[in-house]
């Protein structure tokens, strides 16, 4: 029997679960196949959530399974049925074979369309960078950011949205699209990303050209003192040659730390950029914070919109109340000891 699994849950799937290990899943070792010509699952009664939890794990109950029929509804503890019958000329299922079925589960890509049509759109820019972020295999010995792998990318979320024609959701979907961004290594990494290209009366700072972990090829002389011939900085402007480095107390409270902090600083300004360091004391409150990313976009010389700046403070800090408090007083990540 085929079981098509469809958002939310196709979203729990792709947060929780390790795809990679999985399946092997990755944004450039994919295979995804077309639907039928509507979601199909024939056999409600035959659907064993059981036994898809105890192979997906990741999921939760109910799980929300697409079918094709108008009065094939159902609701449950277990199982949620919803229609859907439309056609995409895109591969937008992965499969998964679990017994005797084969478990359909919608792509990022549409599970990202699909989220727009319920989600807000501050909500849908962090699913967004969720789902495109660069992530860890299993197991990982020594972490870098070579060894790094996403599930997708911008790129192949807008070639899907490119083929949806008229959807719900479409066109928050192309509007938060264009905030989000790839590689993104951590939570902190994403909340500042955020503020800093989100326009100013949505809150942010407005400072386009920005890329998460971006290499930065190293001179001779830089190359000395990090012993490596290139290196990544958490946010970086090239066109600006800017960069900030969040360093939390986790990793950078000993002197070791503060040795190899100086010398990427001294490497990145010997090519040519300039790094700023940020701290927890930078984030910890929204009027730091706000002080450090006014001076960084002054001195990255966008346009001056003082006035703008003033007239959406009140924004900014709805917006910092949201991304950061609102994250950290729900769970302690590492890294940021509030």
């Amino acid at each position: 029997m085929n079981i098509y699994i469809i958002y939310p849950s196709s979203a729990e799937f792709w947060i929780n679960c390790d795809v990679q290990k999985l399946i092997g899943y990755t944004s450039i070792s994919r295979h995804l196949f077309k639907p039928q010509e509507s979601y199909y699952t024939d056999s409600r009664p035959s659907i064993d959530t059981g036994k898809i939890l105890k192979y997906l794990p990741c999921l939760s109950e109910p799980i929300y399974i697409g079918c094709a029929d108008h009065d094939y509804k159902s609701l449950s503890k277990h199982v949620i049925f919803k229609r859907r019958s439309f056609n995409f000329d895109y591969n937008c299922f992965v499969s998964i074979r679990s017994g005797n079925d084969t478990v359909f589960i919608e792509s990022p890509e549409l599970t990202f369309l699909e989220a727009a049509g319920s989600m807000d759109l501050i909500d849908l820019i962090l699913f967004g960078y969720n789902l495109c972020s660069a992530r860890l295999p299993a197991n990982t010995s020594r972490p870098s950011q070579t060894n790094r792998f996403s599930y997708t990318s911008v790129q192949l979320i807008n070639d899907f949205l490119s083929t949806a024609g008229i959807y719900k959701g479409i066109r928050t979907a192309r509007l938060a699209l264009r905030y989000v961004l790839d590689n993104s290594n951590s939570e902190i990494e994403t909340r500042l990303g955020i503020m800093s290209m989100l326009p100013l009366h949505l809150g942010g700072y407005e400072m386009s050209g920005l890329l998460l972990n971006h290499p930065v090829e190293l001179t001779t002389d830089a190359k000395r003192l990090t012993n490596c011939s290139i290196i990544h900085a958490d946010l970086t402007w090239p066109a600006r040659k800017c960069a900030i480095d969040y360093n939390s107390d986790e990793y950078h409270l000993n002197s070791k730390s503060h040795s190899i902090d100086a010398n990427r600083i001294a490497a990145f300004q010997f090519s040519g950029y300039r790094l700023i360091p940020a701290t927890v004391k930078d984030i910890r409150r929204f009027e730091d914070l706000d002080i450090l990313m006014t001076g960084i976009r002054n001195m990255m010389k966008f346009p001056d919109k003082t006035e703008l700046l003033d007239k959406y403070e009140i924004t900014r800090g709805s917006l910092y109340k949201r991304l950061f408090k609102e994250w950290t007083n729900s769970r302690k990540p590492s890294g940021i000891p509030f």
